[in-house]
């Protein structure tokens, strides 16, 4: 397969599923990657299922998980890897985004996205769409009078990538004004105002406000907001409707 067939998108099908075991299994279709050297191409030329729940094995219907055991509340990144001897193509999960735990004699590898587990070590049920995982279920986050300072929120996002919420303001008073703005923790921290700089804005007229947005995430996962004034009046929501994975 040639490199310049994909290099342009750097993945062609490959499309991402919950498996019969929702709660542990993922299933990759067809499709062909290019490796993070963007020297060679790891294709998958039929649906392969792996299990979050146990060790890994090459081939289909396997254990995917390279190293450890299945924990809660954590980030699994779906890794494509190519044996250096027979040039067989499988793929499994890693907690590290470098592919640091996968195994020994399968050098070429690729990052195809990401799943996380719930509080229960449970996958968290999805659609993929290219490089878009959207959740079946969003998340939530409430905060009724945060305050004015930036307030940073952990969101279901991975780790540096571009989370996709809904960010949400309520407010319960005739008499208030308020603002909100919410950024990536990468971009300057700016105090929000009702008539400048925002996101949301409520007022006696329009006590609700809603808007999805997409933002990079830091490091941990989190994105930042603030509220111009503080209140008991307001109420603050950021629902987490899934993410954009940057290859």
């Amino acid at each position: 397969i040639a490199i310049s067939e994909i290099l342009t998108s750097q993945v062609d099908g490959l499309a991402i599923s919950n498996a019969a075991d929702v709660d542990h299994d993922v299933t990759i279709g067809p499709g062909k990657i290019v490796d993070t050297t963007f020297t060679t191409v790891l294709q998958l030329t039929s649906n392969m299922t792996k299990r979050l729940d146990a060790s890994w094995a090459a081939g289909n219907g396997n254990g995917g998980l390279f190293s450890g055991s299945i924990a809660a509340k954590t980030w699994y990144y779906i890794v494509l890897i190519k044996n250096d001897i027979t040039g067989a193509v499988d793929w499994g999960f890693d907690t590290s985004a470098a592919a640091a735990n996968k195994p020994a004699g399968w050098t070429a590898y690729a990052i195809l996205n990401a799943v996380v587990t719930s509080s229960s070590s449970k996958i968290l049920p999805f659609y993929n769409d290219g490089n878009k995982m959207t959740l079946k279920t969003p998340t939530a986050y409430h905060a009724n009078d945060p305050g004015t300072n930036a307030v940073l929120v952990t969101v279901t996002c991975p780790p540096s990538h571009e989370a996709m919420v809904t960010f949400s303001m309520q407010n319960d008073s005739a008499a208030t004004i308020s603002a909100g703005l919410l950024t990536s923790p990468n971009a300057a921290d700016i105090a929000p105002t009702h008539t400048t700089i925002y996101s949301l804005v409520t007022s006696s007229g329009s006590r609700g406000a809603s808007a999805d947005y997409v933002k990079r995430t830091d490091s941990s996962s989190r994105l930042r907001y603030r509220i111009q004034g503080s209140t008991p009046h307001i109420d603050v929501y950021i629902f987490s409707l899934g993410w954009i994975f940057n290859r």
